[in-house]
């Protein structure tokens, strides 16, 4: 049932600061993240530690540009290209870069699963066409919902995390859905 996931900074240090990152390996068979997103995890060694312990189980690889072949590059580059005028501001074209490369990243290396927690730059990629259809966004709390479903974490922890993370409302939007992420996992293991 296990597939790889492509992961922003967002959810890296939202998961590593409460001590619950462990479920992204637990849930994938390998977290990707992007040169450009580790690079915005600055001060938390702790974390950088747990990453690079995943790196050498292979549970979490580092993914950079170069490392692509050129079929993949040129993917990646289109991506960037394409979504640098919605997500870059008038201030320096690198501003939403970890986001921007975690999705270039998820396309070019064909990884059907995105974990973001900007929900401005998913809103974004959403009217974006041609990109969105590629990938699936899914925030932290899918994550942990997720995590729940398939006894990873307790309800306890599930719940102290939704309280906080959780939009307010009745059901949980799309790319909170832990149960989507989970059918999303089921979907993309088959393949």
């Amino acid at each position: 049932m296990k597939s790889a996931c492509v992961v922003d900074a967002s959810v890296i240090i939202r998961l590593g600061g409460e001590r619950v990152f462990h479920v992204i390996p637990q849930l994938f068979s390998c977290a990707m993240v992007p040169q450009e997103a580790f690079d915005e995890i600055i001060n938390d060694q702790e974390l950088k530690k747990q990453i690079e312990t995943y790196r050498q189980t292979a549970k979490a690889k580092i993914v950079g540009r170069i490392m692509l072949d050129q079929f993949q590059r040129a993917s990646y580059d289109s991506v960037i290209s394409s979504m640098r005028p919605y997500l870059s501001s008038e201030q320096s074209e690198y501003s939403n870069i970890g986001e921007t490369s975690s999705v270039a990243m998820a396309i070019a290396l064909s990884v059907p699963i995105v974990l973001m927690d900007d929900s401005e730059a998913e809103g974004v990629i959403e009217q974006i066409p041609g990109i969105r259809n590629g990938i699936n966004i899914f925030r932290s709390i899918a994550a942990i919902r997720a995590a729940k479903a398939l006894g990873i974490i307790s309800r306890k922890t599930e719940r102290a995390l939704e309280k906080r993370w959780a939009s307010q409302g009745d059901s949980p939007t799309q790319s909170e859905d832990g149960k989507l992420l989970v059918e999303a996992l089921k979907k993309a293991g088959a393949t």
